[in-house]
């Protein structure tokens, strides 16, 4: 017995079999989308999660990008530490910019005498009357302070180191070699969120007052900060320029350049690290998800087998069954990557 080899129907083009196949597809989902409620579920928590961690670490970044220059102080930041800068720089820079010059150092603050003493460590902050050039300085109970008021002897402290002292408005502490008089609550200062991690409360003063204390001694730790802010004097408004301008004309400096595009690095590189680990979450629990997923599948499949086997009498191919599903699956990923 000869046997004839049968010839083989025309080939359908691929393109074919894709339509046909989200046309089943779609034929399916008219019955509802039953038993495919946890698929979506697992795709839209864990593309939800990745998208709002992304969106909420973005709008933190863009928010510190918009208010730079309150968040510095100024335009632009120079520091350098255990030094101020010679005199000949400072006049080249007031020439060409409204200046203001801070120092920043960590102290003890002293109350009491004998067993009752008491101290903390806070962080002293040296200002000149021009201080602030971006912002004010506002105390509790909302006035603006006048720094050009401040006395040889007066300071201004945040609330919790007379919390932790138990000392109010009017009462003395003893801050190196001087005896201070609170004169007031910080409640509000501009560039605070610039000076990174803080080791203790805040104390404010004047220049001259630290001089009084002897915490400027040479030897002793100090970070000098220099706020620049552009003005009609600087010769350009493009805060690139100006930068620019400072770098060539003192190319050996020692100072740390910052300006208001990246006021806070520390704040930035926190978010970022913060929005790194939570994303790597969200994709931890979509990958938990895929398990959900991939036996929603193969629950369709088994449940659907009397299904299968009558369209393979039919003359359904299993690529063609295949494409089909894979079709289904897609569609529902779209429809929960979207939701």
């Amino acid at each position: 017995m000869t046997h004839t080899p049968q010839t083989p129907g025309p080939s359908l083009p691929l393109s074919a079999f894709v339509g046909l196949s989200l046309r089943l597809a779609l034929r399916e989902f008219r019955k509802g989308i039953r038993g495919f409620k946890i698929f979506l579920a697992c795709l839209i928590l864990g593309v939800g999660a990745i998208s709002a961690i992304n969106s909420i670490s973005s709008s933190l970044v863009n928010g510190l990008n918009a208010k730079g220059q309150s968040i510095l102080g100024g335009d632009i930041s120079l520091q350098l530490q255990n030094r101020a800068i010679d005199q000949a720089a400072r006049d080249w820079l007031e020439q060409r910019f409204t200046l203001t010059h801070h120092v920043t150092l960590r102290a003890m603050a002293i109350s009491g005498e004998g067993a009752a003493l008491t101290s903390v460590l806070s962080e002293v902050k040296a200002i000149e009357e021009t201080y602030p050039i971006v912002g004010e300085i506002v105390l509790a109970g909302g006035d603006v302070l006048d720094t050009s008021a401040l006395g040889p002897t007066d300071m201004i402290v945040e609330p919790d180191l007379t919390a932790r002292l138990g000392l109010q408005v009017g009462d003395t502490l003893r801050l190196g070699t001087a005896v201070m008089t609170i004169a007031g609550i910080l409640d509000t200062e501009p560039d605070r969120m610039a000076g990174g991690f803080a080791f203790g409360p805040r104390i404010l003063l004047s220049k001259t007052a630290l001089e009084t204390t002897g915490l400027a001694a040479p030897g002793s730790l100090q970070e000098h900060n220099y706020l620049l802010r552009i003005n009609s004097r600087t010769g350009t408004s493009d805060l690139p320029q100006a930068v620019g301008l400072i770098r060539q004309q003192f190319p050996d400096a020692e100072w740390r350049v910052r300006d208001r595009r990246d006021a806070s690095p520390s704040l930035r590189r926190s978010i970022e690290r913060i929005a790194i680990f939570l994303t790597l979450v969200g994709l931890t629990a979509l990958v938990v998800g895929g398990v959900g997923i991939a036996n929603v599948m193969v629950i369709a499949v088994i449940e659907r087998r009397n299904e299968i086997g009558l369209r393979r009498a039919l003359g359904a191919t299993r690529p063609h069954i295949r494409r089909q599903f894979l079709t289904e699956a897609l569609l529902l990923s779209a429809l929960g990557g979207a939701a």
